[in-house]
């Protein structure tokens, strides 16, 4: 980490609200040296630290309930933890009971040893330019669908439904917004690129109304399983399954050897510039993780 420059912050605590809040004293406080551990700290010294952190930095307060926080006179992290657990869950709910017991150390939060599975894989993005026609959102939702299903494939997972939707800008008259979405339950999960984006099409030109501007689209592949909990179809041969998974595999060695879209759907569209897509002009390089971008000292 040191050789990529990355900052590195840790927070050491016997419950995990706790531990957050001593990984934000550890990035604000150049004295601790990028760690901050609060089982080696007295109590006087951890209330104290407490004081002077806002209830806003409190893992799950944000910043939307700390207003409310702000009016029943909690104001700092301190003031949460010396406030009753009880009353807390009647004001609020069970989860601000349990906060509160975590500021005074008792741990009420389970650690996630072990990620669990996604429940849905979501590819989104706003438009460059208002989109109208619709040729142009056909090629913006098999992008979507396309990245989609290639993290699903990345996942060894496949998808029992998709969900599209398209919308316009919130900030036009009322007259002129309009936004729909669509699911679809899949006949049989899969993660075969063809088969997802042949279904997305069909969604979107349900819902698609023409003589709108549209400015975002989004598809959301949900029901996800992993191979062993895929239902079959009686009338779907195996080998089908077969081939569709060889197909896939060949799509995406090419695209990881040659280079991302080297093959792609048609639906997609071939035009070199596509007005649609979202401006990237003034992105960030990626210095860490593209040779491209790598600085280069004369």
């Amino acid at each position: 980490l040191q050789s990529t420059g990355l900052p590195v912050c840790v927070g050491i605590a016997s419950s995990k609200t706790l531990a957050k809040l001593a990984n934000h004293l550890a990035k604000q406080n150049p004295a601790l040296e990028s760690v901050c551990n609060f089982n080696r700290m007295s109590l006087t010294a951890i209330d104290a630290a407490l004081r002077d952190i806002d209830v806003s930095h409190v893992w799950g307060i944000g910043r939307h309930l700390s207003q409310h926080m702000h009016e029943a006179g909690i104001h700092t992290a301190y003031d949460l933890k010396v406030s009753n657990a009880a009353a807390m869950r009647q004001k609020f709910n069970v989860i601000m009971e349990k906060t509160v017991r975590e500021l005074n150390g008792t741990a009420c939060l389970e650690l996630e040893q072990i990620r669990g599975p996604k429940q849905q894989i979501l590819s989104t993005r706003s438009f460059g330019h208002p989109v109208r026609d619709l040729q142009s959102l056909e090629e913006a939702v098999t992008l979507y669908t396309t990245r989609a299903a290639e993290k699903l494939r990345q996942q060894k997972l496949y998808a029992g439904s998709i969900y599209v939707y398209i919308r316009t800008s919130p900030f036009r008259d009322p007259g002129q917004q309009y936004d729909n979405s669509l699911r679809l339950p899949l006949h049989v999960a899969t993660n075969n690129t063809l088969h997802l984006v042949q279904a997305a099409l069909v969604a979107l030109r349900k819902i698609y109304r023409p003589g709108y501007d549209y400015a975002k689209a989004g598809v959301s592949l949900g029901e996800l399983v992993t191979a062993g909990a895929q239902q079959q179809d009686m009338f779907h041969a195996a080998t089908g399954r077969e081939k569709s998974e060889r197909l896939m595999h060949v799509l995406d060695s090419i695209n990881q050897k040659m280079g991302r879209a080297t093959v792609k759907l048609a639906s997609e569209g071939l035009q070199v510039r596509q007005d649609w897509r979202m401006k990237q002009e003034r992105k960030s390089p990626g210095y860490t993780t593209r040779w491209e971008d790598l600085l280069k000292v004369d």
